[in-house]
This record gives C-alpha cells, sequence and structure tokens, in this order.
C-alpha cells in the first residue's frame, strides 16, 4: 500500500511537470482613419481610403456693375472615423490668382476676401481645424465665406469671372 501511495505520488510530479503552458493566438485588425467632407450633409457617403471633399460650385449670381456681389457662406459638413478630427486647406489651382480671386476673360480680377467660421479672415493655403473628433455628417459644422470685393464704380467688363481652388482634406 505504501508503495502504491509513494508510486501515484511521484506520477502526480511528473504529470504535473510534462504539462505544457497554455499557449495564445493573438488576432488584430486596424480601422484606418478616413474622412469626407462637403457644403451639404455627407452622412450617407461612404468612408473609403481616399479622404474626399465633396466638389461643390459656388456661384454669386449675375450682377449689374454698379450692384456688386453679394457674400456667399456656407457650412462644412464632416463625416469621419478619426478620434483626432479633421483638417482643411484651400489654395488656387495652378495657373490661378494666387490670392482666389476671380479672373475674368480678359485676364481681370475681382478679389475674393474668404472667412471661415464667420470671424476670422482666411489666408490662401493655411490648414484649419474643421473638427477635433469623429463625427457622423449630418450636421452643420464650421462656416466658410466667400465674398467678392465690391465692383461698384469700377471699370470691369462683361463677361464671366470665375477661379477653381484645390482642397485638401487631412486627418491629424
Amino acid at each position: 500500500m505504501k508503495k502504491i501511495i509513494c508510486n501515484l505520488f511521484l506520477l502526480s510530479l511528473l504529470s504535473l511537470n510534462s504539462v505544457a503552458d497554455d499557449g495564445t493566438i493573438t488576432i488584430t485588425g486596424k480601422i484606418l482613419p478616413s474622412a469626407v467632407v462637403g457644403f451639404e450633409q455627407v452622412d450617407a457617403i461612404a468612408l473609403s481610403s481616399n479622404d474626399l471633399f465633396k466638389d461643390a460650385t459656388i456661384d454669386f449670381g449675375s450682377s449689374e456693375l454698379e450692384g456688386g456681389f453679394d457674400a456667399v457662406e456656407k457650412n462644412f459638413y464632416v463625416k469621419s472615423n478619426n478620434p483626432n478630427g479633421v483638417t482643411i486647406k484651400i489654395e488656387p489651382n495652378a495657373g490661378e490668382h494666387s490670392g482666389g480671386g476671380l479672373t475674368g476673360e480678359n485676364g481681370e480680377v475681382i478679389g475674393v476676401n474668404y472667412y471661415f467660421d464667420g470671424l476670422n479672415t482666411y489666408t490662401m493655403g493655411d490648414t484649419i481645424t474643421l473638427t477635433e473628433d469623429a463625427s457622423d455628417g449630418s450636421t452643420e459644422g464650421k462656416s466658410f465665406a466667400f465674398a467678392p470685393n465690391n465692383t461698384s464704380g469700377s471699370s470691369y467688363q462683361a463677361g464671366i469671372y470665375d477661379t477653381l481652388l484645390n482642397v485638401t482634406i487631412s486627418l491629424p
């Protein structure tokens, strides 16, 4: 009997030492940050690996020379999964007026002042923060105003005046 108990004791020690440690499997995945920005609701647009500004046209309408143009203000809508927010940079397209002015067929320029969030004058090429966290794209955010200089009393020729601006969306 002593011998059986002793053998069982030795077997139990051996079996404890022969048990392998449990291993693990680590599974990871990464969701890439992305954003969609526009001047209308963007909540229905799917986020993708390409950050996107939904193209927009700002139309000041027609004006008589003495009437001038009224400013146009638009609100940004931002959809993003980035917890660090979204920034935007606006600058003239290559070959356009460096200040973002409207250029006529004869090269005349109507200056345009740009304003961010109703208060701050925006300088072309500056990076500004639209959001500081993720957003669903369904609510109005900060605003951007386009205000052409007054043409009253000047000698601008009749015609179409326009400019093309590039928009860069970044995720800090």
